[in-house]
């Protein structure tokens, strides 16, 4: 008995010291990979991303490229025209003739128009406007055009474009490639430091900013009465604290904790608008811990802690 209790405390040293390896920075948390697909470029393109089972992959394009000489332009989604017109030109006939098509080993996919369906879906205080700059510049300036899901298993990616004739085609898509894994997504708090005990006008001993969540965020998202913080300096850009709400003591590894977010730690120098942080936000926070917690419940996406957060 006691050789087996003396290779269990092994094992669990072992893993707190393999995981303080394996997070040196926020940026081991994420990939994220930006490349440009030519609307002659002839594919499917391997862009060198290997997924694995349970990735939480995000992409988006944007964009247009001429569909030969008298078919007209193309955004990622593809033209809007009747496929039944266009059907000799489909490479892959149940999607756009021109989109930008997702390819792996479980099936080829053409992008959507995320920002329309996610206005539905969310409409959450404070991640309401996003970067108009990522926008497509197209008669409908509602969306981006990408896609989100949780990978069913691994499986190199590709992208290729819905259309049969590409020397008459010209212009380019610029995609962005984001990916997160469940057990980094689950390991974000790694990075998630918090005073002790409830902050007031920031913390002076560690030179760092708090800025007090409102009262409706924080009963809304982090419990009834408690109070949330986020990190509103260089040093603590990301973070996000919850304090009891009689105790005033930090609430960790429970569903009301706060939690690290990758897109404000990203965009932490302060000189970016809004639109941009929330879409960061939104993008690497917001819809992961949707789709996580959607595929494996709310007990199994509290995030993990592997160190003292307090202070």
């Amino acid at each position: 008995m006691k050789k087996i209790t003396v290779f269990f405390v092994c094992c669990i040293v072992c893993n707190i010291s393999i995981s303080q390896v394996l997070y040196k920075s926020p940026k081991d948390l994420f990939l994220v990979k930006n490349f440009t697909i030519q609307g002659n470029m002839s594919g499917p393109v391997d862009v060198k991303i290997q997924l694995e089972e349970n990735d939480y992959v995000y992409i988006e394009a944007i964009g247009q490229i001429k569909v030969g000489d008298y078919v007209g332009y193309a955004d990622p989604t593809g033209l809007l025209s009747p496929k039944l017109f266009f059907s000799r030109y489909l490479k892959y006939q149940n999607l756009e003739l021109g989109s930008l098509v997702l390819i792996s080993n479980s099936e080829a996919i053409g992008c959507k128009k995320i920002f329309r369906d996610l206005g539905k879906t969310y409409n959450l205080p404070g991640i309401t406007d996003y970067d108009p700059d990522k926008i497509t510049k197209s008669p409908i300036r509602d969306y981006v055009p990408g896609y989100y899901f949780i990978s069913t298993g691994n499986s190199p990616l590709y992208f290729d474009i819905n259309d049969n004739i590409l020397a008459d085609n010209s212009g380019s898509f610029k995609v962005s490639v984001f990916v997160i894994k469940y057990r980094d997504h689950l390991n974000r708090n790694y990075f998630n430091i918090c005073p002790e005990k409830e902050p007031e006008n920031g913390d002076p001993k560690k030179n760092v900013i708090w800025d007090k969540e409102s009262a409706a965020k924080s009963f809304y998202y982090h419990g009834t009465l408690n109070s949330s913080y986020r990190g509103g300096s260089y040093d603590n850009a990301g973070c996000q604290c919850v304090y009891g709400d009689f105790s005033k003591t930090l609430v960790q590894n429970e569903e009301n904790q706060g939690s690290f977010d990758i897109g404000y730690w990203l965009l932490r120098s302060g000189t970016d608008p809004i639109p941009v942080r929330n879409y960061y936000h939104l993008v690497l926070d917001v819809i992961p811990h949707d789709l996580f917690e959607e595929k494996f419940g709310a007990k199994q996406t509290i995030y993990k802690i592997f160190r003292n957060t307090g202070y």
